[in-house]
């Protein structure tokens, strides 16, 4: 049975007859973009501090430098050498060319009289600026520990408590620099004009691939893909707070689609199974899709932190932190389905009902028996169960689809019928497990994907059947949808890096703005910082691995065509 989704080219063809005002928008938003950021990290970092003061009692000053005066902490703050007593002097702080748009001044820890005359910061970008007596005492509001702050004359006089005694600037620091402050964004703005005007971005491969690919199934993958980013979505609703609950749906989606696309060459072609030439072309495709991109990311992640011997249990998959726990378990799913085609085409002999029943009773024994006590993958500092009844019901639903599309009942039935049952169905099933997962009703909170993955991985399997019946439908346009298919297509990136850019992006965000983002705006800006980084490592880093094999015979290549 072949069936063609919805999607066509025309989604990215639209890109080479954009107008070219959406380029000059675009480069506008980027010379904005550039110009905020060198306000913050080049005309507001200072490299030193020197503060002209008079103590009378041995003590220090301390002075804490942020972007935001919602960001003020330890690892920020600089201290001078002691002050003597009694005596006027100038000590300089190095502020390290930290960005100090806000600064704090800690006068001392203990109780006494402080006498301020001047604060002078230098910058590599705008020079020098000076606070006097008179701008310390304007532009500086006191704070906890200080019992008076008056201006006499030539210098400020602050008593103090010496519980945490500080005054913080009311205003931003910026320094006036043409060049760095209008001039270079207006060069990188232009450059990146030039570039998106000689740019074909629908030659891009990561928009490139969207058009005309297709699986050893037959299937128009569109709808497969979107399945792969709505999966890839729901991972990051979770890590951001969005939707609580959904991420484990997510999860079993992944598996349940690898399942599904790994068995289908097996299935048109039941002698693979025993084919140690196939084999071993399904095992370096595997390998090339998975190892190139993940080792990647070890490397950015573990090799240089000095954590020598968690990098070499993650590249060997005996280990799995955080997110990556999901690597080991699809490596043992990798290593699994050759004994499993194997055992099928010894037993069914070519019949997929029997094979369906088969897989059946294999993943239920598989979720019901299953557990540490036999077979344990390591991850989260724990002992995980491998998760092999998901990737198995994938597997079954795939059985079952070619089955239907052989089965002369099933054949006869109206296909416009059959289609908007199976949209219709697959709609309700993904709410149903959309509001279950993400414990939406109270009452039903038990039941969820993180504890009930068999039940769960089995119904997405289910919803994967119903979706490639259901071509040209609503369901079917749905996850065919651009954005969605974009996201699945370098959904294996999407998947790696977003918990590296969500952790830059709080930080970034709480240490510039004092501001912690989370649920939405979070939501969507990581989605797209994430989906930039996916596209590009997709195209530099995955895909030439997957496109080395340009040259292998069409049969053998279908081993794990999908991308799986």
């Amino acid at each position: 049975m072949n069936v063609r989704g919805s999607a066509t080219h025309s989604d990215t063809m639209q890109i080479n007859r954009s107008h070219p005002l959406w380029k000059i928008a675009a480069a506008l938003l980027f010379f904005l973009l550039i110009r905020q950021i060198l306000s913050y990290i080049a005309l507001s970092s200072y490299f030193s501090a020197t503060v002209d003061a008079d103590f009378d009692h041995p003590d220090v000053i301390d002075i804490y430098y942020a972007s935001s005066a919602a960001t003020f902490r330890e690892e920020h703050r600089q201290s001078s050498e002691a002050f003597t007593p009694g005596l006027r002097e100038k000590k300089q702080i190095d502020l390290t060319d930290g960005v100090a748009r806000k600064i704090r001044i800690d006068l001392g820890g203990q109780g006494g009289q402080v006498k301020l005359y001047s604060l002078r910061l230098k910058s590599h970008f705008g020079g020098a600026r000076t606070f006097d007596a008179r701008q310390i005492f304007d532009g500086f509001t006191p704070a906890n520990g200080i019992e008076s702050y008056t201006l006499e004359g030539d210098h400020v006089l602050v008593h103090t408590t010496g519980v945490d005694p500080h005054i913080v600037l009311k205003g931003k620091l910026r320094e006036e620099n043409a060049m760095v402050g209008t001039f270079l964004p207006a060069v990188y703005a232009l450059a990146f004009l030039l570039l998106l005007s000689h740019a074909n971005l629908a030659a891009f491969p990561a928009i490139a691939d969207l058009q005309g690919k297709s699986s050893s199934i037959g299937l128009h993958l569109g709808s497969l893909d979107g399945v792969r980013g709505v999966a890839a979505l729901m991972v990051l609703a979770e890590h951001t707070g969005l939707l609580r609950g959904i991420g484990s749906l997510g999860v079993w989606l992944f598996f349940c689609l690898s399942g599904f696309l790994l068995a289908a060459p097996f299935i048109t072609e039941p002698s693979r199974a025993v084919s140690p030439r196939f084999m071993a072309t399904y095992l370096v495709r595997r390998m090339k899709r998975i190892l190139p991109m993940y080792y990647a990311v070890l490397a950015a992640s573990l090799m240089f932190s000095g954590k020598t011997d968690q990098f070499i249990r993650h590249i060997l998959f005996l280990q799995g932190d955080g997110h990556l726990w999901t690597l080991p378990q699809e490596m043992f799913f990798y290593l699994v389905l050759p004994l499993v085609v194997a055992a099928i085409y010894l037993l069914c002999r070519g019949n997929r009902l029997l094979a369906v029943f088969f897989l059946l009773l294999l993943l239920v024994v598989a979720n019901r028996y299953m557990s540490t006590r036999f077979i344990s993958l390591y991850g989260y500092g724990k002992k995980l169960e491998p998760m092999i009844g998901i990737f198995l019901s994938g597997m079954m639903f795939a059985y079952l689809y070619h089955w239907l599309g052989s089965n002369r009942l099933f054949l006869k039935l109206d296909r416009t019928h059959v289609r908007r049952f199976c949209s219709l169905a697959g709609l309700i099933l993904l709410a149903l497990l959309l509001v279950l997962s993400a414990r939406l009703v109270p009452a039903w909170a038990h039941v969820n994907a993180l504890k009930n993955p068999g039940t769960f991985g089995f119904a997405a399997g289910l919803f994967i059947l119903l979706l490639v019946l259901a071509n040209n439908t609503l369901l079917s346009r749905i996850m065919s949808f651009l954005p969605l298919r974009a996201v699945g297509l370098v959904g294996f990136s999407y998947y790696l890096l977003h918990p590296t850019l969500l952790n830059f992006i709080r930080t970034e965000f709480q240490d510039y703005f004092g501001v912690r983002l989370s649920g939405l705006p979070m939501f969507v800006l990581a989605g797209l910082a994430t989906y930039g980084l996916a596209a590009f490592t997709y195209t530099y880093i995955e895909r030439p691995f997957l496109r080395s094999t340009a040259a292998t015979p069409p049969q053998q290549q279908q081993a794990s065509s999908g991308s799986a």
